[in-house]
C-alpha cells in the first residue's frame, strides 16, 4: 500500500482535531445523528483514498454542502487542501465558506451553466 503514509496523515489529522460544533441558525437538518454523519462519511472518503492508491490531496469539492455537516469534517481531514463549498442554497454556502474558509461556489439548477 503505497499510500499508507498519505493515509495515515489524513486520519491523524482528523483525530488530533476538534470538529466545529457552530450550526447555522438556517440548518434544516436537525438530526440527533447531525454530526456522525460527517464522522461516517470521513470513514468513507479514507476508504475511497486506500481503493484509488491516491498519493495527494490538493483540493476538495463539497457539493451540495448544506449548512456544512460534512464539510466541518473535511476541513480536519483534508487540512491544508483548498476546500469549495458548492449548493444551490446561497445561505449554506455562505455559512460554510465563513466559518470553514471554504472557497464558496453557488450553483445554479443546471451543473453545466
Amino acid at each position: 500500500m503505497r499510500n499508507f503514509k498519505i493515509i495515515q496523515r489524513f486520519y491523524d489529522n482528523y483525530h488530533g482535531s476538534t470538529v466545529d460544533t457552530q450550526m447555522s441558525p438556517k440548518e434544516t437538518m436537525n438530526s440527533r445523528w447531525y454530526f456522525e454523519i460527517g464522522s461516517s462519511a470521513v470513514e468513507i472518503m479514507i476508504a475511497a483514498c486506500v481503493a484509488s492508491n491516491i498519493q495527494k490531496i490538493e483540493r476538495v469539492l463539497d457539493l451540495p454542502c448544506g449548512h456544512g455537516c460534512v464539510l466541518r469534517h473535511l476541513v480536519n481531514l483534508f487540512s491544508g487542501a483548498q476546500l469549495d463549498a458548492c449548493d444551490l442554497y446561497g445561505e449554506g454556502v455562505d455559512f460554510c465558506a465563513a466559518t470553514s474558509g471554504a472557497n464558496p461556489i453557488h450553483s445554479l439548477p443546471e451543473l453545466t451553466d
